[in-house]
């Protein structure tokens, strides 16, 4: 755990940034969750929780039988080109949580090094 520094975690998952200087990652947020870990820009998750909000108010507006309580699972878009996954109303909700937590984080993190570095 001393190689990262961890912005949020819930029950799905966890958010994090590593310790060391990595060209590939530069500074980006690792992302894990159910069985997946994605490395993701600022920009990307907020265009990802934008998806899953759009999914969201999809299936808040579906006039079918296929409400929540009544779908297993629904399928996410991912912010990595040709990737979906496949998720549950309560996994979508959770990662949705974890995703603002970490944008959160990270840009409280952010603002406290700024003002550490300007004192």
């Amino acid at each position: 755990m001393k190689d990262i520094n961890r912005i949020y975690h819930n029950s799905i998952g966890i958010t994090f940034t590593w310790n060391f200087d990595n060209s590939r990652n530069g500074k980006k947020i690792q992302l894990v969750f159910l069985n997946l870990s994605m490395c993701l820009s600022t920009k990307k998750i907020e265009k990802f929780l934008k998806t899953i909000k759009r999914l969201q108010n999809e299936i808040a507006n579906d006039k079918s039988n296929n409400k929540k309580e009544n779908c297993e699972s629904y399928l996410l878009e991912t912010p990595s080109k040709d990737t979906c996954i496949v998720i549950t109303y309560t996994e979508l909700e959770t990662l949705k949580d974890l995703l603002e937590g970490a944008l959160f984080g990270y840009s409280m993190n952010n603002l406290l090094r700024i003002n550490m570095i300007n004192k």
